[in-house]
C-alpha cells in the first residue's frame, strides 16, 4: 500500500490473479489422481481383510 503508482497496483493485481489461477489449476489437475489413489487403497484394504478372514 505504500506504492501509489497505478502500474504497480495493476501488476500486483495481475500477479494475484495468476497465482489463484495456478492454485486452482493444480487442484483440478491432482483431483483424478487422488480418486485413483483412494480406490486403490480401498481395494488393498478389502484384499487384506479377505486374507485375514481366510486364515
Amino acid at each position: 500500500m505504500s506504492d501509489a503508482d497505478s502500474l504497480s497496483r495493476l501488476l500486483a493485481g495481475i500477479e494475484i490473479f495468476l497465482s489463484v489461477v495456478f492454485f486452482l489449476s493444480t487442484i483440478y489437475y491432482v483431483r483424478p489422481f487422488k480418486k485413483i489413489a483412494k480406490a486403490a487403497k480401498k481395494k488393498a484394504e478389502e484384499q487384506a481383510n479377505q486374507t485375514k478372514s481366510i486364515t
